[in-house]
């Protein structure tokens, strides 16, 4: 970790920040070879030594079948309350849209803040409800992949589009569509690889 010569804002939440922490990876690697005569074990070897172990046949079928899904970063969207400008939720076709007014000011330590003013449907909003609320929104999360056919022309329950407040005006968002009694289909642009569970 190495102090800044001047603050700079990150990227991901628009903080000032006077550090930065860098990585250096290293790489492990681990030579496996046969099964032993049990069948339980994998003789390992870590590469560059002469050492041979034993290594649980279940923990080595692990690494070697790795799931993408697991892996994945399993939230829908979640972006930084401070890069969006506005959000557009439809529910069964009804529109409703919050604004947000983003104003930097200097807290009691001289240091800049920024103040949020959020707007429901052009009235001004109680900010801490509007908080819980986006809290739940942004927790949203991919449960399963869908692994068959579905079908996928039906109209969305529920529509989320957040504009940043970048530059470009990115729009990102999801749509959640009817499955069945537990789930719905996730479209992420176009896109329909997962489900959501609806009880979340």
């Amino acid at each position: 970790t190495e102090k800044l010569a001047k603050p700079e804002k990150d990227p991901e939440t628009g903080e000032e920040i006077t550090e930065k922490t860098y990585q250096d990876p290293k790489d492990y690697k681990l030579l496996i070879g046969n099964l032993d005569e049990t069948g339980r074990y994998y003789y390992v070897m870590e590469a560059g030594t002469k050492m041979v172990y034993t290594m649980d046949k279940d923990n080595v079928d692990k690494m070697l079948t790795v799931d993408p899904f697991s892996v994945l970063n399993q939230f829908v969207n979640i972006p930084n309350i401070n890069n969006v400008d506005q959000i557009d939720i439809t529910v069964d076709g009804k529109p409703y849209q919050f604004t947000i007014d983003h104003k930097t000011v200097k807290d009691e330590n001289g240091k800049d803040t920024v103040e949020n003013t959020v707007y429901y449907n052009g009235k001004q909003a109680n900010l801490k409800g509007f908080k819980d609320f986006y809290q739940i929104l942004v927790a949203a999360q991919f449960d399963a992949e869908i692994k068959e056919e579905v079908n996928t022309d039906v109209a969305p329950h529920l529509t989320v589009r957040y504009q940043l407040n970048d530059p470009n005006k990115t729009v990102i968002g999801a749509s959640y569509l009817p499955y069945d009694d537990s789930f719905y289909l996730i479209d992420t642009n176009g896109e329909i690889k997962f489900f959501a569970d609806k009880r979340r």
